[in-house]
């Protein structure tokens, strides 16, 4: 759980979707391959500032994917726990895998999406907002 991300990103488009980002320092990405097979994506191998740092390598994978990860994993996260289950949220404003194509999204869902990429931010800030999980956990 330490050396990933899961959150809420707004593409060039403006589409808000769900992301989950994982790193591993080392050549063995043995668990980013795992994750790779469940949920596609794909692998970024970092560049090197300095030789003496070792290889770092992330995977990524975004949309309908991220709910459906975060829906298998919830019972084994415990740090992010509550970001996982504010992207189950998100996912109920998706219309299933293919996200929203040629749906219009009504302002409704957009506003909903909006404060769920809000929460999700103060959540994922530096040290965690608790004041954010608390009331996000307790609303729930």
């Amino acid at each position: 759980e330490g050396e990933g991300t899961i959150g809420i990103q707004q593409g060039s488009r403006g589409i808000m979707e769900p992301y989950i980002d994982v790193g591993q320092v080392d050549e063995r990405i043995e668990a980013l391959n795992i994750l790779h097979e469940l949920w596609g994506g794909h692998f970024i191998k970092m560049k090197r500032h300095n030789p003496k740092h070792r290889q770092a390598s992330r995977w990524r994978t975004q949309g309908y994917k991220v709910v459906e990860a975060c829906e298998e994993m919830l019972p084994y996260l415990v740090v992010k726990h509550t970001l996982a289950n504010i992207i189950l949220e998100f996912g109920k404003t998706m219309k299933g895998k293919h996200g929203n194509k040629g749906h219009k999204i009504t302002e409704e869902v957009l506003n909903k999406r909006r404060d769920l990429k809000s929460l999700i931010h103060l959540v994922n800030k530096k040290g965690g907002d608790t004041d954010a999980r608390s009331t996000y956990e307790s609303a729930s």
